[in-house]
């Protein structure tokens, strides 16, 4: 775990001063090999998404299963990076991400508790 972190933090540090909110992201928002982050807007979204992408497919970590509550967004992506099956995210749709329930219609996130 600490090659991973450390590989996607000199990743970061070698797109900082051209992508500094870029950089940020990868160092910060990570989890084991997940990737959560949120944009004001689909045009911000899509280039952050591209950045990242290509700043990590350079260390050869190629980010893969991306989804996302905007079709807008998803149809700016190679469909073969999107997770199988959230093309058409219907009201009852949830995803398990980051150890949470995501719910991608409301945007609400769950916590599952055996209490």
């Amino acid at each position: 775990m600490f090659l991973a972190t450390k590989c996607l933090s000199v990743i970061a540090d070698s797109v900082a001063s051209e992508y500094p909110n870029a950089a940020q992201i990868i160092k910060t928002n990570f989890y084991m090999d997940d990737l959560l982050c949120s944009c004001p807007n689909v045009e911000e979204a899509v280039k952050l998404q591209q950045t990242i992408h290509s700043a990590l497919m350079q260390g050869q970590f190629p980010l893969r299963k991306y989804i996302s509550n905007s079709q807008e967004f998803l149809s700016n992506l190679d469909p073969s990076l999107i997770e199988k099956g959230v093309l058409n995210i219907l009201p009852e749709t949830s995803v398990h991400i980051l150890g949470l329930i995501w719910e991608p219609v409301p945007d609400v996130f769950h916590v599952k508790s055996s209490i």
